[in-house]
Order: structure tokens, then sequence, then C-alpha cells
């Protein structure tokens, strides 16, 4: 009777161990499937811009800083307002996410270019300014001060122009660069070819454990038990780390300056969320499919199927 009881001990461990390392690798395939889902894949990232309306909000806070440099320079805000349109904002994000997600790069903004094109503008509307005020001075009265028009642009005014694009450009280039950009560019590609070696390899190691848990020397109720504890595993570490990252987004408030920053982190926590409801949801289904056929198709229980100390 000893050595029975010692056998069944020892299977009980090795099955428990088993359905424990069963658990961790559902759970690994479960966190792995999330990320291709989410982060590995470019058309999240553009659908996070859209619903957490990045460009829009981006817009309204360059219009805001060009505001300011408006009414120091003299410039007026339609001006500045018509230095860039959604659409072009949108564009550039949109290129920014795809060389973000390219081997090689698509090819980065171009602030050299964005500097002179507008510094050419700034130099036409000082022209125009400049042949508006020539206009008024030429009706001013003989002798009238015309001392506080501008006439001229002098080497200096050219200077205090270039000095004006370069910020302008700076602030644009800053507004539409992803962050972590200069890091993580073409990196993508190559953790999503880890991804998916890494998903692969765990899920022929589950077949394996499964082919093993049911290979095993236990009854069929006993086989859908440690099943079941795998996927109930599973399912808990899965669903820990989501709720405890809702009730962080929800109480407390992330230290982020930029309103459109801030939105668009909120979006891509907010849908990694659901994507992982989703997939522990795929495995509450499997849970629960393999409860109802255990409790449809009962079995012979380890308890009673012939062990000494159970015998009449």
């Amino acid at each position: 009777m000893k050595s029975w009881a010692l056998r069944y001990s020892l299977k009980h461990v090795a099955l428990a161990a088993l359905s424990f390392i069963l658990s961790a690798l559902l759970a690994a395939f479960g966190a792995l499937l999330t990320v291709k889902l989410t982060a590995l894949r470019e058309n999240f990232l553009r659908t996070q811009l859209e619903n957490s309306a990045y460009a829009e909000k981006t817009l309204e806070n360059m219009r805001q800083k060009f505001a300011s440099y408006g009414a120091v320079s003299g410039f007026s805000d339609e001006f500045f307002a018509e230095t860039v349109s959604l659409d072009v904002i949108r564009a550039d994000l949109h290129r920014e996410i795809t060389r973000l997600y390219s081997d090689a790069g698509a090819r980065p903004f171009d602030y050299g270019r964005f500097k002179r094109d507008f510094n050419d503008r700034l130099l036409e509307e000082a022209e125009k300014m400049i042949s508006e005020n020539k206009a008024k001075a030429a009706e001013m009265a003989d002798g009238a001060d015309n001392e506080g028009l501008f006439l001229e642009i002098t080497p200096e005014d050219e200077q205090a122009l270039e000095n004006l694009a370069r910020m302008t450009a700076t602030v644009y280039a800053n507004a539409v660069t992803m962050p972590f950009s200069v890091q993580i560019n073409g990196l993508i590609k190559r953790v999503e070819r880890a991804n998916s070696v890494a998903l692969a390899a765990v899920a022929a190691f589950i077949i394996v454990c499964a082919i093993i848990l049911f290979l095993s020397d236990v009854s069929k109720n006993k086989k859908l038990e440690w099943l079941l504890r795998a996927l109930g595993g599973a399912i808990f570490t899965l669903v820990m780390p989501s709720v405890a990252l809702s009730i962080h987004l929800r109480f407390v408030s992330v230290p982020i300056s930029n309103p459109a920053l801030l939105a668009f982190i909120n979006s891509c926590a907010n849908s990694f969320i659901i994507v992982v409801w989703l997939v522990t949801g795929a495995f509450l289904v499997v849970w629960a499919f393999t409860l109802a056929f255990r409790i449809t198709f009962p079995g012979p229980d380890d308890s009673r199927s012939g062990l000494p100390w159970h015998r009449g």
C-alpha cells in the first residue's frame, strides 16, 4: 500500500508540475500573441493616431506656439496658421510610423527643406509688408514721420527671419516625430521576427505538454482537471496585469504635458487592454468548453479507480 501511495504521490507531483509548465506556456503564448497583434502591427499605431486625434491636437498645440511667434515678430496669426495643415501633419505622422516599421527606414522628416521653404515664405511676407508700408508712406503728407514703418529688409532682419524659420521648423519637427523613434527605428521588424519564432516555439511546447498530459496514466477526468487548472492559471496571469493597468489609467495621472502624446498613449494602452481581454476570452472559451465536456461526459475518477485503499 505504501508503494501505491508513493507512486500516486509522485504522479500527482509530476502532473502538477506539468500543469504549471503548461499554464506558464499558455500565458506566454497569450502575451506574445497580444504583442504581435498590437505593438508589432503598423496599422495598430495608425489606428491609435486616428482614435486619439493626435494630428488635430498637434496642430492646435503648434498654432498656439506659432501665434506667440507672430505676436513677437509682427506677422499675422493667419500667416502662421497657414504654415501647416492637418493633412500635411497627418501625412508626416503616418510616414514616421512607416519609418518605424521598415527595415531600411522610410525617408525621415526633411528639417532643412522645411526651414528653407518657411524662410522663403517669411521673406515673401516681409516683402508684402514692405510694399504695403511704402504705399502708406506715399499717402502720408510730406514731412510726416514714417520712421516706425518697415520699409526695407536689413541684414539683421534677414538673420531674425532665419532664426524664426529655424524655431518654427524645430517645433514642427518635434511635433511630427514619434517618441523614441531614433532608438527603435528599424528595430520593430527584428522584434517581429523574433516574436514569430517565439510564438512557434511556445506553441510547439504547448502541444508537447498537452500530448504528455493526455498520454499520462490517469483517468480522463484527472487529465481534464489538470488542463482546466493550466487554463485557469494562464487566464489569471493574463487578466491581472491588464486589470492593474486599467486601474492605473483610471486613477493615476500620467506626468505628460503634451496633450496629443498623452491621448495617444492612453489610446494605445486601452486598445492593448482590449486585445488582452480578447485573447483571454479565447482561453476562457476553451476553459468553459473543457469544463462542459468534463461534466457532460463524466468518467471514473482516480479516487475510485481501484487503488488499494479503495478496494472493497
